[in-house]
């Protein structure tokens, strides 16, 4: 008697599968998805503010830099904070000490982990370097671990490398304006 109640449920189990194949395959035929030829939403992007945008002229690096506001370049240090610290000597925290960078070799604190690529980039930290680092790090430097992703307005980059300049005990003379 054991091999028929086997038997049963085994039957059971194979007309089951055979239901829910036959029931696919039904339902298939009775919905098919309509593909799409066009997006259902367009997006319409007036032409005048493509070329207002296009019409904007960024200014020299010199020519910001003698117009910066080292006070309004406070105010975007406030961003920085959270990662870096700015007093001359201060100690690192997820980012390293800010505190004389301008002019200053990179990756010059010895207590502080760099990702590869500034540890091995070499040079200083002048102000056309600082201008590109804060635009845009991960461009700047190619995997920095710097997670924040820029400053992409040239006058608030140019306010904030103004501040960094007033905390740097001698910093190099910016670069003339012509």
């Amino acid at each position: 008697m054991e091999a028929f109640e086997f038997n049963k449920y085994a039957a059971g189990l194979l007309f089951t599968l055979l239901a829910l194949f036959v029931i696919n395959i039904v339902a298939d035929s009775l919905v098919s998805p309509i593909h799409m030829t066009q997006s259902v939403y367009v997006v319409e992007v007036a032409e005048e503010a493509t070329h207002e945008a296009d019409a904007v002229e960024v200014k020299p690096l010199p020519v910001r830099l003698a117009e910066a506001d080292a006070a309004a370049g406070e105010k975007m240090f406030k961003k920085c904070k959270a990662c870096h610290t700015i007093e001359v000597g201060g100690k690192d925290k997820v980012g390293p000490n800010l505190g004389n960078i301008v002019g200053r070799a990179r990756a010059a604190s010895a207590e502080f982990n760099y990702s590869s690529v500034l540890a091995e980039a070499g040079g200083a930290w002048g102000y056309a370097e600082l201008d590109a680092f804060i635009a845009n790090p991960k461009q700047a430097m190619k995997g920095t671990k710097m997670a924040f992703r820029g400053v992409s307005d040239p006058v608030d980059r140019a306010n904030l490398i103004a501040f960094l300049t007033a905390q740097t005990e001698s910093p190099p003379p910016p670069p003339a304006a012509e």
